[in-house]
């Protein structure tokens, strides 16, 4: 809205009065969530359990005068699920809505002005007497605000008025004017007679300032003289009394008025007594479903929002707090509050750091972004950030080092697992040779907070101020997105936005879409579900009242970015004087409306297709059409499901469930007219079927899977829900690319590598030298996988995607730093001290001496010369050793990957040290140091290694995947490290005290798993899916044969596991993956394990039995049936908080321990 009508509506909140009915129009403010569980809202990637209704709410329900079953009943057959009462309403209010609520199966957010405003009376009440006013006569009163820290919205002010010449044909208008003099109009309100309240209440619903002086002006349109009562004598000490615009000192009118003044303003937020007062109020009424915190807050009001949402959490952990935010169309100054900044300095003689406190969802950071107004960057100077555990930087988790940036939001990679809601430090500090400070950091200006949980600091000084920064972000300051990242990052319930798109003139809001894709990138990132306005409502001069087709384009086109939740503003529309609302959902009157039977039969479809919408994961967006919407991505030509004319206008969302199962919703983007759409799918999968919103029951459509066809019709506006098979095939192969620019990695993997891309390559350059396999899509991100990339650099993301939309590769990308240069007038001689690290990442000035170690378990010496580029080094540990391992070989260190950032080979040695476990040797073995050969896939020796006590040290002339590992001296292999056969009294070395050694022990006098030639058994090591089959074998010693593999991975199963598999084969323990594979060396996770048991007692499993645990949702559902078996058998427990974890690995202690009770359970 850009009218007069934005100003009434997109501010703190209006509020609506009409004789003794209040109407809170808090703008659009409402929160839905899981109505099931009422606790927390659900995670946007996890499932939902199918019998949560999908939340539909309205706006503005009738008054409390009209709050009764019949009323009720009405917003009930409207297919709504909750309702939001009145931002003034009290206890005895609410109360009465949740009476009714209850009664017609409704839930309620309930709203109370002590959790919005400060209230502060502006009264003068003494009688005594009186001066009447008429057409020849106006007489009026200043007033003066009180002071505060911000503007204070004046709602309704109540004039004490003698009624009883006030007739139905007299109109007293009284009008709001910044002085006596009536300079500017602020309001003017008229009201008709005959009145019958002695105190009539006139609407004003505007803003003042604070500490300022107002004249407020009563006038008439008769010559019948009504009388306004008035105090004897001058009592009222903020203001005075006017007859005709004279002032008269001698007496003061009566009036009441009410400054309300946001909670949230300063530092000021709701008391914690007030909070603890309400929810012990309302917590335990069945009928509750969350408090409305705030309407549409600017930005500096977050960590305000977050302490009152904390407060309510430890008083009732069981409701949700809930905050609605503004639209991109709202003013900045609305948005982010932010009027000035402070900024901090940063030199090579000057730090500055910031603690902060990680969100429920943040255990990984991948970079940190900061604001830098760059000055004096120059070639020679960096700017590095280190990332600590804590202020007192006792263990560095990471650091970055940038030279000069073409940005002012630079980002900081690390990837380092971090902890949720957890305090950790950052600190920026500058190198190099100048003394000029690179540039200024920006902050919040002294005295005021952006971080609630953290502290700025400038040389080690706190200050009382916050730096900007983002985690795993890559966005402008102060910017839209910026704003709605604030309150996402803050660990909210729901992640609630306005926006309404259905302009006056018949248009629609440009940043309609702009703004839904920003709230569900957030949502994704932040891993919190979104919610969404829906506009039923005109507004004069800027909205129209919406169609059919407006409605029903806007909830559909919601649903297929994502939204788990609508709600509707408004449904009462009101009716005070100069109201801009026309044509809601129910007029004033109560009387319905047409919108009623509009919103009526779109909630009930929403209703059916809720369960499904609820389980899926919103994985991508894309538009078709002749004309595209503005910030919108267009369908690609090759994408595997599309329409035969691209010119339909259509929305495509697409969808994955818990499973991998894929949907797609396709939106009619077109509001007038119906259209007939034919679609073709290139991966003919082997059916298609709808989610009908008649039924919710997965429906046939027309598809035919020899073309690859579907055809449909959609109403003007509407959305279609579809599913593709769960068996849907993935073309593996058609995910890789390449490219003419930079070196592309082809290790078959889900995760490769773009290097060597020349240093100031343009994106453009980079995409267009990109060639993907034929039928698949790439697209450049930054380095968090989801937000589109604007710029080329290291760290960024190309992701291929497959024709079926499902597989995907990620390259991640290196470019080669930019030369350095010396200056005009003379040069500089290079330093010869040596670049030193001690945490796995090394910056490297061309030609320089470096050295970097991790852990003491490897140090990596570079000499001067060795290259003439600048190297950024990084050390990995690779976790995941079981495919490199093909052959058993024993490690005797972990597998280190050293990255660097250009293909070439260094031109002088580069020296590696390794400590190693000498207790890892046997008689006739010896340490030695292999590289991993990619192309070959197999491990080849380093020559010439020298050991000194318990490290070998090798030099190398490239960086790839080094060990070290247990050499036959005879041989000359890798030693083979298979479970031997060990005496049943043998003494482990590694498990004495642990908490499975007793079943440990029992297990290997069982036969049922050996222990290693080391004398270890390793309980903590992961099992892979082979070498479970093999102890479940063993333990069960089933006398069939096995039959015949015909996995497609056969040969990869060793042969001392192929018996076994093939046993449990023929018994239909194991039936392998719809791809025809085994998996063999896959680890085994904790929900295919229970399948494998399940499937060995002979259980029927139902495949819809609830679990019991916590996560069931989050349990796959070919594998529900089976953990639920599982629990009730007593054959396994939940970890933590009572939950499943199914994705997590079982090692080798909790096999045996399992399989222990799975015998137990087979001996009764």
């Amino acid at each position: 809205m850009s009218s007069s009508a934005e100003a009434l509506l997109k501010n703190e909140g209006v509020i609506l009065m009409k004789s003794s009915k209040v109407i809170f129009l808090s703008i659009l403010f409402a929160s839905m969530m899981t109505l099931m569980s009422l606790s927390t809202a659900t995670p946007a990637n996890a499932a939902v359990a199918t019998a949560a209704p999908f939340p539909i709410g309205i706006f503005n329900s009738p008054g409390f005068n009209d709050t009764t079953f019949a009323k009720y009943k009405e917003i009930k057959n409207m297919n709504v699920t909750y309702l939001m009462t009145s931002g003034l309403n009290t206890f005895k209010e609410n109360d009465a809505a949740l009476t009714q609520a209850a009664a017609n199966g409704l839930k309620v957010i309930v709203s109370d002005p002590r959790l919005m405003f400060n209230s502060i009376p502006i009264n003068q009440i003494s009688e005594g007497g009186s001066h009447a006013v008429s057409n020849t006569n106006a007489i009026g009163q200043t007033f003066t605000v009180p002071a505060g820290t911000s503007g204070y919205i004046i709602d309704t002010i109540k004039l004490n008025i003698d009624n009883q010449n006030w007739a139905s044909d007299v109109i007293l208008t009284l009008s709001i004017y910044d002085n006596p003099s009536k300079t500017n109009l602020i309001r003017s309100t008229p009201m008709t007679g005959p009145v019958i309240d002695n105190y009539p209440v006139f609407y004003i619903g505007s803003f003042f300032s604070p500490n300022t002086t107002y004249y407020m002006e009563l006038t008439s349109n008769s010559s019948t003289p009504i009388d306004w009562l008035s105090a004897a004598s001058d009592v009222y000490e903020g203001g005075m009394a006017y007859q005709n615009g004279t002032a008269d000192s001698s007496f003061d009118f009566c009036f009441k008025m009410d400054a309300l003044e946001s909670m949230y303003n300063g530092t000021s937020h709701p008391s914690v007594s007030d909070i603890n007062n309400i929810a012990d109020h309302y917590k335990t009424n069945p009928s509750l479903l969350g408090y409305n915190l705030i309407d549409e807050p600017s930005s500096n009001k977050m960590t305000r929002l977050q302490a009152a949402a904390k407060a309510f959490k430890q008083r009732d952990p069981n409701h949700l707090s809930l905050v609605n935010l503004l639209p991109s169309y709202a003013t900045q100054e609305q948005q982010i509050g932010f009027k000035n900044t402070g900024i901090g300095v940063v030199s090579p003689s000057r730090s500055v750091g910031q603690t902060f406190e990680t969100s429920s969802n943040t255990t990984f950071i991948s970079t940190i972004q900061l604001y830098v107004v760059i000055e004096n960057w120059s070639n020679t100077a960096t700017i590095t950030l280190k990332l600590w555990d804590s202020k007192d930087k006792t263990t560095l988790l990471g650091q970055d080092t940038l030279y000069s940036s073409a940005t002012i939001y630079p980002q900081f990679t690390f990837n380092v697992d971090v902890s949720a809601n957890t305090s950790y430090y950052w600190e920026l500090s500058q190198g190099g040779v100048e003394e000029n400070h690179v540039g200024w950091v920006v902050r919040s200006p002294n005295g005021f907070d952006w971080e609630k949980d953290g502290t700025a600091y400038d040389n080690g000084v706190p200050v009382d101020a916050d730096y900007w920064f983002t985690i795993n972000q890559n966005i402008v300051a102060f910017s839209y997105e910026d704003y709605v990242y604030q309150w996402a990052s803050k660990n909210p319930d729901v992640l609630m936005y306005d926006h309404y798109p259905f302009l006056e003139n018949g248009g629609l809001s440009t940043s309609y879409y702009s703004d839904m894709e920003i709230i569900r990138r957030q949502s994704l990132k932040n891993k919190v579900d979104f919610w969404t306005y829906i506009q039923s409502v005109g507004i004069t001069g800027s909205l129209r009242s919406p169609s059919e087709g407006d409605m029903r384009y806007q909830v559909f086109t919601s649903l297929a970015y994502g939204a788990k939740g609508i709600n509707y503003f408004l449904y009462l529309t009101p009716d005070y004087p100069g109201t801009p609302f026309h044509d809601g959902i129910i007029n004033y009157d109560l009387t319905k409306t047409a919108l009623y039977d509009y919103a009526a039969n779109i909630n009930a479809d929403v209703l059916k297709l809720g369960p499904k919408l609820l389980g899926l994961k919103s994985e991508a967006v894309y538009h078709t059409g002749s004309t595209i919407p503005t910030s919108t991505t267009v369908l690609p030509s090759n994408y595997f499901w599309k329409p035969t004319d691209m010119t339909q206008p259509l929305v495509f969302g697409y969808f994955k469930d818990n499973t991998g199962r894929e949907y797609m919703m396709v939106v009619n983007r077109d509001v007038a007219n119906s259209r007939t759409v034919t679609f073709d799918l290139s991966t003919k999968p082997s059916n298609v079927i709808e989610v009908s919103k008649t039924t919710g029951a997965e429906v046939s459509t027309n598809y035919n899977s020899t073309t690859g066809q579907l055809s449909s019709t959609f109403a003007a506006g509407e959305g279609r829900l579809y599913a593709l098979p769960s068996s849907t095939p993935a073309d593996v192969s058609a995910t890789t690319l390449t490219s003419t620019i930079g070196t592309v990695s082809t290790g078959g993997t889900a995760n490769e590598t773009i290097t060597n891309i020349p240093n100031a390559t343009t994106l453009t350059a980079f995409k267009a030298a990109i060639t993907p396999a034929v039928n698949a899509t790439f697209e450049v991100y930054d380095a968090d996988g989801i937000t589109i990339a604007s710029t080329l650099a290291t760290g960024k993301k190309v992701i291929v995607t497959a024709q079926n939309g499902i597989t995907k590769v990620t390259y991640t990308v290196t470019v080669n730093a930019a030369p350095s240069s010396g200056g005009g007038g003379g040069s500089t001689t290079p330093s010869d001290e040596k670049v030193t690290s001690n945490n796995g990442n090394l910056t490297l000035p061309a030609g320089k001496t470096g050295e970097v170690s991790w852990k003491d378990a490897i140090t990596i010496s570079i000499p001067a010369g060795a290259t003439d580029k600048e190297l950024k080094l990084t050390i990995e540990s690779v976790l995941d050793t079981q495919k490199l391992l093909t052959n058993k070989e024993v490690l005797a260190s972990p597998v280190f990957e050293i990255l660097k950032n250009f293909s070439e080979n260094f031109s002088k040695p580069v020296t590696l040290t390794f400590s190693y476990n000498p207790a890892s040797l046997k008689n006739n073995q010896i340490p030695v140091v292999f590289y991993y050969d990619e192309a070959k896939k197999e491990w080849v020796e380093v020559v010439g290694g020298k050991v000194n006590g318990n490290h070998i040290t090798v030099e190398v002339n490239h960086f790839t995947k080094y060990a070290v590992f247990a050499v036959n001296q005879v041989t000359d292999v890798p030693a083979i490290d298979q479970p031997t056969d060990t005496p049943a009294k043998v003494q482990f070395s590694d498990i004495a005290g642990h908490w499975a050694e007793s079943s440990i022990m029992q297990a290997v006098s069982g036969g049922i798993v050996k222990g290693y030639t080391d004398g270890t058994f390793k309980p903590g090591k992961t099992v892979t899916r082979a070498e479970f089959v093999v102890m479940l074998m063993n333990a069960l010693k089933p006398q069939e044969a096995g039959a015949e593999l015909t996995f497609t991975d056969s040969a990869k199963i060793g042969a001392w596991a192929q018996n076994a598999v093939a046993q449990a084969f023929q018994a239909g323990i194991i039936k392998g993956y719809k791809d025809g594979s085994f998996r063999p060396d896959a680890e085994i996770t904790r929900a295919e394990m229970a399948v494998m048991i399940a499937n060995a007692l002979g259980q029927s499993i139902d495949v819809n039995a609830a679990t019991g645990f916590a996560d069931d949702k989050d349990i796959p559902v070919w594998a529900k049936g089976a953990v639920a078996i599982m629990k009730k058998l007593d054959l396994v427990v939940g970890k933590g908080k009572n939950e499943f974890d199914p994705n997590d690995k079982t090692t080798r202690a909790e096999a045996v321990t399992v399989l222990l009770k799975v015998l137990a359970q087979k001996s009764e």
